[in-house]
């Protein structure tokens, strides 16, 4: 009996050096942290070879850093981690913000403006790191010194909001012009100038009467926010400005109530010379809005009213009664709850 031998299969392996190639080098292309060797990235910065880096992206980041070091390579550089700060502002970046600050400084225009541009995109990506230092250059958001079209009014809103404690009163001027000239970004001006809370915010918050709603309660939370960090301020014309604010939208109301409240005596006062508006519309605004100071502040309210009726204003509730005796109506219902919070708290 004759054995049928096994067929024999044969397999040729082709194998190739790709170590030769460069796909595969005998030495690992990036450091424990992921990022390139140095060498590596100073060796297609030397070929040219920068869009090679921007698609290797924020590996190659410490090594374009270490870059600066070298004449030759800080222009390209400069020019390669610019693009990949643009195309990956929301990774982490904290390690290099000393630098780009450094940087900002740079003796070289393009150097500087290229540092400035990457701070700046990185501050408003992330507003939560140290930035107190920086101050002065993030102010440069507003001016011509960074290269970009870039949001100045929401880096400031997100850092006021992440760093309450800094002293941001210097972007006041500019927020305020943002508002005045009705710029893309006037709305998160008017919330940054609210966290800030300095008083030079005042006189351009006052005048958004006319803007969206959605501004004007923005102005309204605004102001309510500045009040509270300046009780002092003489607050009588901003308390007029704020009842001409919107139509009885109710969430303008609320927080020109809110605001009002927060003023105090010097909004009663302002409230009450209002009940002789000529603008019908004005009248019944101060009147809405004394009523509900009168429920949360009845004493502040019923002694400033009672000292302006003994004072010279008697005189021209007389004026008032002639023209609109409704609004007379309204000011003796709000005396007659003074009254009965005065017999309260006597």
């Amino acid at each position: 009996m004759q054995h049928n031998e096994p067929p024999v299969i044969k397999i040729r392996c082709i194998v190739l050096d790709d170590t030769k190639r460069g796909k595969f080098p005998k030495e690992p292309l990036s450091d424990g942290d992921n990022s390139m060797h140095y060498e590596r990235v100073e060796g297609l910065l030397r070929a040219g070879k920068t869009a090679k880096l921007l698609r290797i992206g924020i590996p190659a980041v410490k090594g374009l850093i270490k870059a600066f070091e070298n004449p030759e390579l800080k222009a390209a550089a400069s020019e390669t981690l610019g693009r990949i700060v643009a195309q990956h502002p929301k990774s982490d970046w904290e390690f290099s913000v000393e630098f780009f600050l450094k940087a900002s400084e740079d003796a070289d225009k393009r150097m500087r403006e290229n540092a400035i541009a990457c701070a700046l995109r990185i501050a408003l990506a992330h507003p939560d790191y140290d930035w107190s230092g920086a101050i002065p250059l993030l102010m440069l958001a507003f001016g011509m010194e960074a290269p970009i079209d870039f949001d100045a009014a929401g880096l400031f809103r997100r850092i006021s909001e992440a760093h309450p404690e800094y002293d941001l009163g210097k972007a006041v001027f500019h927020l305020a012009m943002m508002v005045e000239k009705r710029h893309y970004g006037w709305e998160d001006a008017i919330v940054a100038m609210g966290n800030i809370g300095d008083v030079s915010a005042v006189p351009a918050l006052e005048k958004v009467s006319g803007y969206s709603w959605n501004v004007q309660k923005a102005a309204a939370e605004a102001l309510g926010k500045i009040v509270e960090r300046h009780p002092e301020y003489d607050w009588g014309r901003t308390a007029r400005a704020l009842i001409s604010f919107g139509s009885f939208d109710e969430g303008i109301l609320l927080e020109v109530s809110a605001a009002l409240l927060k003023m105090g005596p010097k909004a009663v006062r302002a409230l009450v010379e209002a009940l002789g508006d000529e603008n019908v519309l004005m009248r019944e605004r101060a009147l809405h809005a004394l009523a509900n100071m009168v429920e949360s502040r009845p004493r502040e309210v019923a002694l400033e009213i009672v000292g302006m009726v003994n004072g010279n204003f008697g005189d021209r509730l007389l004026e008032i009664h002639s023209s609109n005796e409704r609004m007379v109506q309204g000011l003796h219902h709000l005396l007659l709850k003074c009254g009965e919070a005065m017999e309260h708290a006597a």
